[in-house]
């Protein structure tokens, strides 16, 4: 998916797995559109690179 930032439009809880994982974390985020599987591939400050 490329950058992104707290500010994107994703679901909420799309968002707080981003900001509550560290660089390398992989996960599940259930959104109002299903299930996702997240992968944090690098963070800097107030941006993420997410697969």
């Amino acid at each position: 998916m490329g950058w992104t930032t707290p500010q994107s439009q994703f679901a909420q809880s799309y968002l707080a797995f981003l900001a509550n994982n560290p660089k390398g974390a992989t996960g599940l985020a259930e959104t109002a559109f299903g299930y996702h599987i997240i992968n944090i591939e690098d963070k800097k400050a107030e941006q993420w690179v997410i697969k």
